[in-house]
């Protein structure tokens, strides 16, 4: 990715355009959130809210570890599991943000809504600002990687899934990354500071999302291997010796990382791997939701520009892909990029190519079931989809990279010479509107997904507080009914919709729940989060008998009544 130094600017009239026109593209994407009132959430219907509530709920968790009110490991779900927190994502990232506002007075939907737009934001200018000070592009170039990863890219279509919001942190990583390899024979200080601050941005994403850091270094590592491969062998030489140089000299600094990076995760593991594994899907359902090749090949009619390369999958999962306008330019910079014989640039072509091609599915088989042995992650129904949101920093990087060759080549001597000014107007104009294009389409869908609002949101709470009244004083858990259900509300998404109601009751109330839904479940568990299921109360009574539980209460949400469990009603 080294595109050779340039002299540092103050800023100039086309910096100054590029980084409004970002804040612009945050603006207009985020406008429902931020003028409307609207909120992210899985789904596109106001029952398929709970992944947003769930979101809510666990940075709300940490609002109450500051406050002293619950256990950094616990949440207040599946009462009385220890360490229930790592039966989900534990959005700790996303905490950063979303504690100091609440703090600060905002209510719970508001610090949300502002945490996902200010992340976001954080991310886009990240990535432009390591494209400007570490990667030395020219402001254009760099509006067109941060454009390709922030806005005209999968990541926006799939950050309706809150968890994916980590990808703002990929950025500071790729950022330190190459920042430690070009000072690795070089300037000490920098070199490990942009090593400490790898692992630490490393470890930031397994304690907020951890499949995500698992695929992260999943499809870095395919670049190493990949960008080694294809430096030629000179350029192998070369990197050997600079990494035994640096090895044979810097030996103890490696040892350095490892023990801050086991050191750091250290309650990560402790709390994850023996939960880790419980329910996972086994690889038969897993390479379900890989990719047919012939997927490739059934395009969508719309979201050219932006949305979906392979067609949808028919198992209910999104498909997965990049915008066919950037495909059509990276096959151009991969064809640049061959005949400039560049190993970086064919490199990254090849990841993004590389990175997909481990979620096709052909006749039965999958490089997946490499990942699916090795990786926890990997065994998720989602992780297909995942891993190939992997391939967008590639992606982006690979259009800045060539848009930056492009002008230097316009900008130079000969290419003056050749082309004269009108040369740099073309490739400047030439970028600004693939720029443009690719966010244009985006902008006209009304902006990031939204499934529901602040204000049906807070209606919620006071329906649900208003239903639950006075709460027995010696409640010390409760677990949820709704007698007047359907035995429909038993399927996805209504089952999900009851416990997301047990969980905002639970908060509100400050008494604990046993009702649950998420990845992973305990053992003995059974059936007992889902409260539409014939076999619901049974489960319930072995959960309670099992861990000897006192002073339980059965809540109906139908009548809004108590009822101590063990006693008639």
């Amino acid at each position: 990715m080294n595109e050779g130094r340039t002299k540092h600017r103050s800023l100039s009239g086309t910096e100054l355009l590029c980084i409004l026109i970002l804040a612009a593209f945050e603006l207009i994407t985020f406008r429902r959130v931020l003028f409307g009132g609207w909120l992210i959430a899985s789904g596109g219907d106001a029952l398929n809210d709970a992944d947003g509530l769930l979101a809510v709920l666990m940075n709300e968790h940490w609002v109450r570890v500051i406050r002293g009110l619950e256990p950094w490991d616990t949440w207040m779900s599946l009462y009385p599991a220890k360490g229930s927190v790592a039966f989900n994502d534990m959005y700790l990232m996303h905490a950063l943000l979303y504690v100091p506002m609440r703090l600060l007075g905002m209510d719970r939907y508001a610090a949300f809504a502002g945490m996902v737009c200010g992340w976001h934001a954080i991310g886009t200018y990240i990535w432009y600002g390591m494209s400007r000070k570490v990667l030395r592009w020219e402001p254009l170039p760099a509006l067109l990687g941060t454009t390709a990863f922030s806005f005209g890219s999968y990541y926006l279509v799939k950050i309706w899934h809150c968890q994916f919001l980590a990808m703002a942190l990929v950025p500071v990583v790729i950022g330190s990354a190459y920042v430690f390899w070009m000072e690795l024979t070089g300037d000490v200080k920098k070199r490990r500071i942009a090593g400490a601050l790898w692992v630490c941005m490393m470890v930031l994403l397994f304690y907020t999302a951890p499949y995500l850091a698992e695929f992260v270094i999943i499809a870095h590592i395919l670049y190493v291997v990949v960008s080694f491969l294809t430096s030629g062998k000179a350029g192998m030489a070369k990197a050997l010796r600079r990494i035994g140089g640096y090895l044979k000299k810097y030996w103890w600094e490696i040892l350095c990382y490892i023990a801050l990076g086991i050191l750091l995760m250290i309650p990560f593991c402790l709390l994850y791997l023996p939960r880790i594994g419980g329910s996972s899907r086994d690889y038969a359902e897993t390479l379900y939701y890989c990719i047919p090749w012939r997927g490739v090949l059934r395009l969508p009619s719309s979201n050219l520009l932006y949305g979906r390369w392979m067609g949808d999958t028919g198992n209910g999962e999104w498909a997965v892909g990049i915008p066919i306008l950037e495909w059509i330019l990276l096959l151009a910079c991969f064809v640049r990029a061959i005949r400039k014989k560049d190993g970086q640039g064919i490199a990254l072509f090849l990841t993004t190519g590389l990175v997909y091609g481990t979620v096709l599915r052909v006749h039965g088989m999958s490089l997946w079931k490499v990942f699916y042995a090795l990786i926890p992650g990997a065994a998720s129904m989602r992780a297909v989809c995942r891993m190939a949101l992997m391939a967008i920093p590639f992606a982006a990087l690979l259009l800045g990279r060539t848009a930056q060759g492009m002008l230097q080549i316009a900008s130079s001597e000969a290419g003056r010479t050749e082309m004269k000014q009108k040369g740099r107007n073309v490739a400047v104009l030439g970028i600004l509107c693939v720029t443009l294009l690719v966010y244009a389409e985006n902008a006209q869908s009304g902006g990031i997904a939204c499934a529901w609002t602040r204000d049906t949101a807070l209606a919620r709470e006071e329906r649900l507080l208003a239903l639950a009244g006075t709460v027995p004083a010696d409640c010390e858990s409760f677990y949820c009914v709704e007698s007047a259900a359907g035995a429909e509300m038993a399927e996805y998404p209504g089952f999900y919709r009851g416990c997301a109601d047990a969980w905002l009751l639970a908060d509100l109330i400050g008494v604990p729940t046993l009702n649950s839904f998420a990845s992973f479940l305990p053992e003995g568990y059974g059936e007992t989060y889902n409260i539409y299921t014939a076999s619901y109360e049974g489960d319930v009574r072995n959960w309670i008998q099992t861990n000897d539980l006192r002073n339980v209460y059965r809540f109906d949400l139908s009548s809004g009544t108590w009822m101590k469990v063990g006693e008639q009603p």
